[in-house]
């Protein structure tokens, strides 16, 4: 299926039904050619996502290739990762792995920059290190200790 913008989808197509009058979807509930299942989109930009559509949003599991390389894959909601296991790869040498939350680094993960050879592993709060963790410079200078809004507290 072409989408006006320059969007495509080849994949499974679902159709809204209607369970209960007090369950009812966005929308038309009955509004056929909806993304559901397992697709792949093509973006206009060239941006592709595989995985897993509900209701025609990207939600579920699946994997994003931005148009300038950039990856990230795991569990999203509404198009965004969210969960215990995500994975994202920037164009800049940046490598996340671990929990998000709204699109955030979330929970435990390890962070890897191999331009600047540069890591962390540990807890983060909505994006920022904030707990136990793990750091280690290029310089090869470690530290391990508490973090809180991406500042080190203490000695280590």
């Amino acid at each position: 299926m072409d989408y006006a913008g320059g969007d495509a989808y080849d994949g499974d197509f679902g159709c809204h039904e209607l369970l209960s009058p007090s369950v009812l979807p966005e929308g038309n509930p009955y509004e056929f050619g909806v993304p559901h299942g397992k697709g792949r989109r093509t973006f206009a930009d060239g941006s592709i996502y595989v995985g897993e559509f509900a209701e025609g949003r990207v939600t579920g599991r699946g994997r994003y290739e931005s148009s300038v390389g950039e990856t990230l894959e795991g569990t999203f909601i509404d198009g965004i990762l969210h969960g215990k296991e995500g994975y994202l790869q920037t164009v800049i040498g940046e490598e996340y792995r671990g929990g998000f939350d709204h699109g955030a680094f979330h929970g435990l993960g390890k962070y890897r920059n191999h331009k600047r050879d540069e890591s962390y592993e540990g807890c983060y709060r909505s994006g920022q290190k904030s707990g136990r963790g793990f750091e280690v410079f290029a310089d090869g200078t470690e530290y391990e200790g508490y973090f809180f809004l991406n500042h080190r507290c203490g000695h280590g």
